[in-house]
């Protein structure tokens, strides 16, 4: 028996994703959502199904009960969004929170005498952790008023002639204004504030640790895995080498002046009460759930006691139903649990086990249209970016996602957090406006389109997209078992913008100069093998991390970049580097970074240009230009380098696609008898040329009239399909053929030299 969502009459739509530790927690997720009670909450469905697969549950409901829901609420939205409703539902959530605090007290009383305690004890409390948790959060959920609320907001925004992007900056904005944060933006604001506590010398040690234990409580959630203590001091260490400007940039703690975003008219007052409700709402649920994963890790406690003493391993027992828990204990019966593993079905009228692995459990439904190459969304939160894609769905996968990927998941929750921090741009399948992804990425200005059904069956680890999440579209570029332009990069994970940019030339038929990427493993593998640690790295302040960085053996790296060397045989090298964030429109970061040229293609000696070149992380002159940038205010421990090949060139210039000085629609060029090198530095320029589309003829002392065509045919490839402002280094080798060395921005307002 294979389970599908094609299968299930009428069709279903994934309303939730979760990474669960247990069948337990599965199955409370499970009762959460199949109970109907509308004396209780009428806000609920009911012919839930449930699969667990892989440690991970997904919910469905049909999809005519989630569209009723919501136009009900859409439609009813004056009689829902009456005065103090947020305050008479915050008042009924005091009383049921206080019984779960009140439950966890009690537990925690006795906990350390269960070792005396009967099997009977323990179901007892196993029971009552269970469905009093279940009870009190059953009336706390409101996630189908909050889309309700937002469809109604949406058609009162269009009716008042503005946009769907405009209702995500009000949200925001209202969000900041109101001072209403989510628990992940609290979380943050707390390791922020310890770190300034340690840069003042006012750290207690064990306030750190409980703050990390209270995140690790946060993250559990309706029963996931907890996130790292790890991740979380990487995060913490991160705010201590921050600048306070940039801590504040990221903090958000400037309030807005006014109500209403600049260049934007007010609201109408119906409008402006149901945003103030929707933000409070969502705001007010995300605590509750926060709460829960409290009473689950008691839950999880219990769990492995009673794995301990029944004999059972935790890995089987995780696999067992409550009842069937129960069972064991009182019994001792114990249950086959091989098939579980592979997936497990829950629905209102059966618990059916599913001997095969699910092949889709992915929802059926879709809202958007797709094309073959496209896929469609809703916009949480605007932006556009070109990376790779990693899927991940398991806790596991968080530690090999690199910074600066497409995060791609069923959806997101505490235990992605750490992902989602280093993440380009989020997709996920499910998701409200004001679920988890949304809010984080909208806090953190990270692009994310939700609601893109189809995203787990079409999109795979490395497949290269265009995320436009402010139109909410996803481009499919290329894929890493047919894209050529892979076949001269040695790329470990994120290759930065130089490489990227590369890639794009490369992908238009240009020929470029060859090179490979070290890049996060690379930099990681090399410091876990040494005395140093990846750990002790990172509680390094700048100037330490530079010195430590110097003082690496290069014994394991000189031995593997001597067997990546091989390609380029006898030729001369550059390591350089190639941030994610430099080379922008506002910000070049011209020569922030070290370039070694020259370098033989040795591993020792390449070894000894990368750690120069990767020290020059660490320098004074880059905290304080990264002042100016506070969008890049969180300092990066490694950045990707580039190797690349020196080919040896008869002529060489730079291009600007447009005057970088004036703007004027004019190719700009300074050329020189020897590499580029000598023009970019500024110490040569044997000839300047400029053109434009009127120009009718271009005269050249050193370039013939084969090289002027490949280069002006080279221009009108690269403005096309890479870019209309471009900066291009270029060179003709031995066999007058065009090879292209770097393409960047034109950085606004800056001179050939400059900045360079």
């Amino acid at each position: 028996m294979r389970f599908s969502t094609s299968r299930l009459t009428p069709p279903y739509r994934l309303i939730n994703f979760r990474p669960l530790e247990d069948l337990l927690s599965a199955q409370f997720l499970f009762d959460l959502y199949d109970q109907f009670d509308p004396r209780v909450n009428v806000f609920r469905f009911r012919n839930v199904v449930g699969v667990y697969r892989d440690a991970c549950m997904y919910t469905y409901a049909p999809e005519s009960d989630w569209q009723y829901l919501i136009e009900r609420i859409s439609r009813g939205v004056e009689s829902f969004a009456f005065p103090g409703r947020v305050e008479r539902l915050e008042q009924l959530f005091v009383n049921k929170k206080e019984r779960l605090l009140q439950l966890m007290a009690k537990y925690d009383a006795v906990e350390a005498q269960f070792e005396q305690q009967s099997n009977a004890v323990l179901c007892d409390w196993l029971v009552e952790l269970y469905y009093q948790a279940l009870n009190e959060i059953f009336v706390m959920n409101l996630v189908p008023l909050e889309v309700g609320y937002y469809q109604r907001l949406l058609s009162n925004f269009r009716e008042e002639g503005r946009s769907e992007r405009d209702l995500l900056l009000f949200i925001d904005h209202h969000a900041r204004w109101s001072g209403m944060t989510t628990v992940a933006v609290a979380d943050r604001r707390r390791l922020i504030e310890l770190a300034r506590r340690e840069r003042s010398g006012a750290l207690d040690p064990a306030d750190l640790d409980a703050a990390i234990r209270l995140i690790q409580d946060h993250s559990v959630g309706y029963g996931a895995l907890p996130r790292t203590r790890q991740s979380i001091e990487m995060e913490y260490h991160g705010y201590l080498g921050m600048q306070e400007d940039g801590v504040r940039a990221l903090m958000s703690e400037s309030k807005p002046e006014s109500e209403v975003p600049a260049g934007h008219r007010s609201l109408s007052p119906f409008t402006q009460q149901l945003l103030s409700l929707y933000t409070q709402i969502g705001a007010l649920r995300d605590r509750n759930k926060a709460l829960l994963g409290c009473t689950v890790r008691r839950r999880q406690q219990l769990i492995k006691m009673i794995a301990d003493r029944t004999q059972v391993p935790l890995a089987e027992l995780r696999l067992y139903l409550l009842d069937e828990i129960i069972e064991l204990l009182m019994s001792g019966r114990t249950i086959d649990t091989t098939d579980r593993a592979q997936c497990f079905v829950l629905s209102s009228s059966l618990v059916a086990e599913i001997r095969d692995r699910a092949e889709n459990t992915a929802a059926v439904v879709s809202v958007t249209k797709s094309t073959p190459h496209a896929l469609r969304g809703i916009s949480a939160s605007p932006g556009a970016i070109e990376a790779n894609a990693r899927v991940v769905n398991q806790s596991e996968s968080v530690a090999s996602f690199l910074t600066g990927e497409i995060l791609v998941a069923s959806g997101t929750d505490f235990h992605l957090l750490d992902a989602m921090l280093r993440a380009a741009a989020v997709v996920t399948v499910e998701g409200g406006l004001l679920s988890h992804a949304s809010v984080v990425c909208r806090e953190r200005g990270i692009p994310c389109i939700i609601g893109v059904t189809d995203a787990l069956l079409r999109i795979k680890t490395g497949d290269r997209l265009r995320v436009d999440a402010t139109e909410g579209a996803i481009t499919l570029l290329s894929s890493p078992s047919t894209d050529g332009s892979l076949s001269n990069t040695q790329s470990l994970g994120v290759i930065g913008k130089k490489a990227e940019m590369l890639r794009r030339v490369e992908a238009a038929g240009l020929r470029v100069s060859p090179f490979l990427v070290l890049t996060e493993e690379f930099f990681h593998q090399w410091l876990e093998r040494s005395a140093a640690g990846m750990d002790a790295f990172l509680r390094r302040s700048s100037a330490q991390r530079r010195d430590c960085i110097q003082s690496l053996s290069t014994v394991w790296a000189g031995q593997y970049l001597q067997e990546l060397a091989t390609r380029f045989g006898d030729s001369k090298l550059a390591v350089r580097s190639s941030a994610h964030y430099e080379d922008g429109l506002h910000h070049s970061y011209a020569g922030m970074f070290a370039s070694m040229t020259f370098v033989p293609a040795h591993g020792e000696a390449i070894a000894k240009a990368v750690k120069n070149c990767w020290a020059a992380l660490f320098t004074k002159e880059l905290d304080e230009y990264r002042k100016i940038d506070t969008s890049q205010a969180a300092m990066d421990w490694y950045l990707p380098l580039m190797i690349q090949e020196m080919v040896p060139a008869v002529v060489s210039g730079v291009l600007f696609t447009r005057d970088p000085l004036t703007q004027e629609e004019r190719v700009v060029v300074e050329i020189s008898s020897g590499g580029c090198f000598e023009i970019t530095d500024g110490t040569s320029c044997d000839e300047r040329l400029t053109w434009s589309s009127d120009t009718p003829q271009i005269q050249s002392c050193l370039l013939d009239a084969g090289k002027l065509t490949q280069l002006q045919s080279a221009v009108r490839i690269l403005t096309s399909q890479v870019g209309p402002s471009l900066d291009i280094e270029w060179s003709f080798d031995c066999e007058a053929r065009l090879v292209i060395h770097q393409v960047r921005p034109i950085t606004e307002m800056r001179s050939s030299h400059a900045n360079r």
